[in-house]
């Protein structure tokens, strides 16, 4: 098997290792596809916590932007103290 123009070839070693690596290379091609799969029937959703202060200045814009960007993910914004949403985490 010629990899370059000029007189370079895999050795016994290297085409040993390129088997192995086009094997692993399908099953992680193979892993994406199927993870991607499984997570085509369920709503995408994500919980912002933000202290008052915060929201009343950030939180309309934030999910404005968010629901262009993701449209298909659902956005919930939770107000509390900072310490309630340490607590959350």
């Amino acid at each position: 098997m010629w990899l370059f123009d000029r007189d370079v070839r895999l050795t016994d070693a290297g085409r040993i290792f390129q088997k192995h690596a086009c094997v692993i290379l399908r099953h992680m091609d193979r892993a994406r596809i199927e993870a991607r799969q499984s997570d085509l029937g369920r709503p995408a959703s994500v919980t912002i916590g933000q202290p008052s202060s915060i929201s009343s200045k950030v939180g309309a814009r934030l999910i404005v932007a968010a629901r262009e960007t993701l449209p298909d993910v659902t956005i919930q914004l939770d107000e509390a103290f900072s310490g309630h949403i340490l607590a959350w985490l």
